[in-house]
């Protein structure tokens, strides 16, 4: 039977009983590990090589991507929603301020009297939040009036609605503005 591998002029052949070299000039019990072998004895290579970094390439092939913005590169559209664009940045120019609508001040206490339950009034003016919950209080307490519990809820829906109609009337507690604290019109 002959000697399957020759490393040429080293005279380094394997023996086929073990699958050992016959001689190992390269003992890896004498030497540390070599950096990039990845646990490769030293009697398999002979000389380190460093591990290769693997190749990124663009989906088109067209140029090489760095590997640490793999995740922005990955389509030519990402490019364009990279950073927003603030409007701080431009200088405003004098003499052209956007015109506000004003809410009107009878319109949010019409709202409040016939539909304040409903938190119509705080619609209008863009309160969302005190908004859904005056609606969803009141559909609970509508809900389950039967209970005797949703007749509690409506109560409370009503004395705020009546609270905010009062505080309305007189601008306190910041309804004298709507949400973006525009002054109501009167």
């Amino acid at each position: 039977m002959s000697q399957p591998y020759n490393f040429g002029d080293q005279g380094n052949e394997w023996n086929s009983s073990n699958s050992q070299p016959a001689s190992n000039p390269f003992n890896s019990a004498s030497y540390p590990p070599v950096h990039g072998t990845s646990g490769v004895s030293g009697a398999d290579v002979p000389y380190a090589t460093p591990e290769i970094a693997p190749q990124y390439q663009s989906p088109s092939g067209a140029y090489p991507l760095n590997p640490a913005f793999a995740d922005m590169q990955s389509t030519p559209s990402s490019f364009m929603h990279q950073q927003p664009f603030h409007s701080a940045m431009v200088p405003m120019q004098p003499g052209y301020a956007v015109p506000v609508v004003q809410k009107s001040w009878v319109v949010t206490l019409v709202l409040a009297f016939f539909l304040g339950g409903w938190g119509a009034h705080n619609f209008y003016l863009g309160n969302n939040g005190r908004a859904f919950a005056q609606l969803a209080l009141t559909v609970l307490g509508i809900l389950t009036s039967i209970l005797v519990v949703g007749i509690f809820l409506l109560m409370i829906v009503g004395v705020w609605v009546f609270v905010e109609i009062i505080m309305t009337l007189t601008g306190a507690g910041g309804y004298d503005t709507d949400a973006r604290g525009v002054l109501l019109l009167r």
